[in-house]
C-alpha cells in the first residue's frame, strides 16, 4: 500500500482488519495517515504483526507508537523512518516490548543521544540491522550502549552522524564482532584512523572519506 491515498480510510481500515494473518503491512509514504487509524489497526491485528513500515508517514506522532509497543509486540522489523513529529517518548515506550526485533530504522527523527542509548540497552541485543542515519543527536552514549549490546547487529548506518569520534567507531567495531556492514556516509568528521590495528576484519565500510572520492567503498585487510 505503499504511498497509496487514504481516500477512504474506514473502508481501508475494515479491509485489513479481515486479513487475519497478515504478517508484513506497509503503508510508507502515506501522508494523511493518523494515529487513530494506526490506533485501531494495530489493536486489533498487531499480535499477528511480525513486519511494519510506516516511513514517510509524516502525521504519525507518539500516540501511534504507544499502541505499536502495547500490541505488536512479536514485531521483528520496523521502519519509522522520517517520522518528524515523534520524541523521545516513543523510544520509551519501545523499552522491554519487543523480544524478537532484528531489524529497526531510525532513519531522520529526532531523537536525542540519550534515548537511543537508552533503548538499546534493553532492545539492543537481538538487533542485526540498525539503521540511525541523519539522528544528528547521535554520538557517544549511542556508541558505548551499541558496543555493550550490539554483538548481533549485522548492518549498521550511522550517516550523517556528525558527533561520532574516531574513538566511538573504533570501539563499536572492536566490540560488535558480528558487524560485516557499517555505513558512514557525511561523516566528513571521520578518519580512517579507527580502522588502524581493529580486530574485525571483514567489515565493509561504505561512504568513509578515506580518499577524494567521496563515495569509496572501504573494505579491510
Amino acid at each position: 500500500m505503499d504511498g497509496f491515498n487514504l481516500v477512504n480510510t474506514k473502508g481501508i481500515l475494515q479491509a485489513l482488519k479481515r486479513l487475519k494473518k497478515l504478517e508484513v503491512l506497509s503503508l510508507a509514504g502515506i501522508r494523511g495517515l493518523s494515529d487513530e487509524f494506526i490506533k485501531d489497526y494495530v489493536m486489533a491485528c498487531g499480535r499477528n504483526l511480525k513486519g511494519l513500515v510506516l516511513k514517510d508517514c509524516v502525521n504519525l506522532t507518539n500516540v501511534s507508537m504507544r499502541f505499536i509497543a502495547d500490541f505488536a509486540r512479536r514485531l521483528n522489523v520496523l521502519d519509522i523512518s522520517n517520522l518528524c513529529k515523534l520524541t523521545d517518548s516513543s523510544l520509551g515506550y519501545f523499552k522491554n516490548r519487543f523480544r524478537q526485533l532484528s531489524t529497526l530504522k531510525l532513519y531522520r527523527n529526532p531523537f536525542s543521544d540519550e534515548a537511543i542509548a537508552a533503548f538499546l540497552e534493553t532492545g539492543g541485543k537481538t538487533l542485526k540491522e540498525l539503521s540511525l542515519n541523519s539522528i544528528y543527536k547521535v554520538g557517544h552514549l549511542t556508541a558505548l550502549s551499541l558496543a555493550r549490546n550490539g554483538k548481533n547487529l549485522h548492518t549498521l548506518d550511522l550517516s550523517y552522524c556528525r558527533k561520532l569520534t574516531n574513538r566511538d567507531l573504533a570501539l563499536i567495531i572492536d566490540r560488535c564482532l558480528s558487524l560485516r556492514t557499517l555505513k558512514l556516509v557525511g561523516c566528513s568528521q571521520l578518519t580512517d584512523v579507527f580502522l588502524r590495528g581493529r580486530s574485525n576484519s571483514q567489515i565493509r565500510i561504505i561512504g568513509l572519506k578515506s580518499t577524494p572520492i567521496w563515495s569509496k567503498i572501504f573494505f579491510m585487510n
